[in-house]
């Protein structure tokens, strides 16, 4: 089955543009810790997966992945989608979702060459993996 995926460049500071692939699910996430415009969608993709994660152990791993609001305690995937069993629902549901809008890649050469030089010119490694 074919996945949705999403390319961001997120600007962890002036100096530091990191391009990420992420699922669908976790570009809240991603914008919840980096706030303020500094997660830039660049393009979509899909990749071909036998199934998708478990909402619970995607949970954990998001969690720990992206930690905790510093002001309010709370990690940034509960302020997302929320806690309890009402959070995990709306985190299955966006999972579920994410197969259903999945599109075919469709990028031509002068797409990938650009993405390439991103990567090849953005330096530091990707601290969030």
């Amino acid at each position: 089955m074919d996945v949705k995926t999403i390319h961001v460049l997120i600007s962890r500071d002036k100096m530091t543009k990191v391009p990420k692939e992420i699922w669908p699910w976790e570009l809240a996430v991603v914008e919840q810790k980096f706030p303020d415009g500094l997660v830039e969608v660049m393009g979509e993709g899909s990749i071909e997966r036998d199934s998708l994660p478990e909402a619970d152990s995607e949970f954990i791993r998001l969690s720990e992945m992206y930690g905790s609001d510093e002001r309010t305690g709370a990690t940034h995937m509960e302020r997302c989608y929320g806690t309890g069993k009402a959070g995990m629902d709306a985190f299955a549901k966006t999972i579920v979702a994410s197969l259903q809008k999945a599109k075919p890649k469709a990028k031509t050469k002068a797409a990938v060459k650009e993405i390439a030089k991103e990567i090849a010119s953005s330096g530091p490694v990707d601290p969030l993996d």
